[in-house]
C-alpha cells in the first residue's frame, strides 16, 4: 500500500481530527506524500448526495465553537490541509498484524475494515486492473499530513453485506462505514502550525490552527474536527448500490487511459437489515484505491 504503516501501536495525541463520510474515493500517492480525496458527483437524481463541510473547534471546556469555512454544495476549488512548515505526509493505521475481516477486533479502528478497491482479496488486482479517477481537474481535498483509520465499522449483528459479481460472492462482516485521520498537534514553538486553505466565494482563503490571534483565541487542549460527507439530505431513504456510483467515477487504466471498468468486472453490494435501524442500512460509506 502507498500508506505507510503508523510506526506506534496507539493512534496519535488528537489535534485535528478528519473524518470521511458517503461517497468519497481516498488515494494516497504512490510516495505517501499525500491522499486525494475525491468527491463523487455521481449519484442518483432520486437520491442525490450533498456535500457538506462541518469545521467545529471543542474546547477543554467542552464549549463548541464553529471555525470558517463552513460549507454546503460543490468546491469552488481545492480544499488542502498540511504543517504550514512542511509536510511528513500520510500514515494508514494498521495495528493488527494478521487483519482478518472474520476474526479482528472492530474497536483496534485499523483502517483495513475500509473497502479497498485495489485489494486484490476483497476487489480489484492491480496487477490486471488498476484503478484511477478521471477528470483530474475536479476540484478535491488534499491531505498532507495524517493518520488515516477506521473512524466507525457497521455491526455485524445488524447488517448482513455480501460483496458479489457473477461467480464471486464473498460476505463482508463488517466495513467502516466512516474513514478518519488525525493530524497530531503542531510545534508551536517552533513555529509550526496546520494550514488550512480553501476557497469560497471565488476568493482564496485559509487559517491557522490553532487559532491564537483575535478576541477570543482557542486555550490549549482545543481539539479540531472537519467533518467532510456526501450523502442524501437527510429524510431521503432510497436504496442504491454504493459501489455502482462508485464505478462512474473510478475508472481502470488501459495503456495509460482511463476508460470505463467492464461490467462482468464490476461488483456490488447488497445489505439486509438484520435488526432495527441502527443508521447502516444503506452502507454509504467512503472507499480507498491504494495499491
Amino acid at each position: 500500500m502507498s500508506l505507510r504503516p503508523f510506526p506506534r501501536p496507539g493512534l496519535p495525541v488528537p489535534f485535528l481530527l478528519l473524518s470521511f463520510k458517503g461517497q468519497l474515493v481516498l488515494q494516497p500517492a504512490a510516495d505517501g506524500s499525500l491522499c486525494k480525496v475525491r468527491v463523487n458527483t455521481h449519484t442518483p437524481v432520486d437520491a442525490p448526495h450533498t456535500l457538506t463541510v462541518t469545521f467545529l473547534a471543542k474546547r477543554p471546556n467542552g464549549t463548541v465553537k464553529v471555525v470558517t469555512p463552513q460549507m454546503s454544495g460543490p468546491l469552488e476549488g481545492t480544499f488542502s490541509i498540511e504543517y504550514n512548515t512542511g509536510s511528513n505526509g500520510v500514515f494508514g493505521f494498521f495495528p493488527d498484524p494478521s487483519f482478518d475481516r472474520n476474526k479482528s477486533n472492530q474497536k483496534n479502528r485499523d483502517l483495513r475494515w475500509a473497502f479497498n478497491l485495489q485489494d486484490a482479496k476483497e476487489f480489484h488486482d492491480p496487477t490486471d486492473c488498476r484503478l484511477d479517477c478521471g477528470f483530474p481537474n475536479e476540484p478535491g481535498f488534499v491531505i498532507k499530513d495524517g493518520v488515516f483509520y477506521a473512524f466507525d465499522t457497521s455491526n455485524p449483528a445488524s447488517l448482513k453485506i455480501t460483496r458479489q459479481r457473477p461467480g464471486d460472492n464473498l460476505p463482508i462482516p463488517s466495513v467502516a462505514t466512516i474513514i478518519g485521520a488525525m493530524v497530531k498537534p503542531p510545534n508551536q514553538a517552533g513555529g509550526q502550525s496546520v494550514l488550512v486553505k480553501w476557497k469560497q466565494g471565488g476568493t482564496a482563503k485559509s487559517i491557522l490552527l490553532p487559532r491564537t490571534g483575535g478576541g477570543d483565541p482557542d486555550p490549549d487542549g482545543t481539539v479540531y474536527t472537519i467533518a467532510i460527507e456526501n450523502v442524501p439530505p437527510s429524510g431521503i431513504d432510497i436504496p442504491h448500490d454504493e459501489l455502482s456510483l462508485y464505478y462512474e467515477l473510478v475508472k481502470k487504466v488501459v495503456s495509460a487511459s482511463l476508460t470505463n471498468v467492464p461490467p462482468n468486472e464490476q461488483f456490488i453490494l447488497t445489505a439486509v437489515q438484520l435488526g432495527s435501524f441502527d443508521g447502516d442500512r444503506i452502507p454509504c460509506m467512503s472507499v480507498l484505491i491504494d495499491s
